[in-house]
């Protein structure tokens, strides 16, 4: 997965400073080059923590289908005990 935030908060600089607008340009690359690894890190978090969350979904549904079978089972235990 890849995700590119562009920023535009910079002034360009002057036409004739050639120098200075390489260097803003290794800046604005910097920059964004960590923003996105900022931006990845913050997905696969966030992707990690729906993947645990649909975990622990799945583990309760299954557990409360394993209560419900034994408390009708014992309904019908006690039902036929009578």
């Amino acid at each position: 997965m890849y995700i590119e935030i562009l920023t535009c908060s910079r002034q360009s600089p002057k036409k004739g400073d050639t120098k200075e607008r390489n260097v803003n340009r290794d800046m604005d690359q910097q920059e964004q080059q960590q923003l996105n690894e900022a931006a990845q890190q913050f997905a696969e978090a966030f992707v990690q923590s729906q993947r645990s969350a649909a975990d622990l979904g799945v583990s309760m549904q299954e557990q409360n289908a394993q209560l419900t079978q034994e408390f009708f089972n014992r309904v019908i235990e006690n039902l036929r005990s009578q």
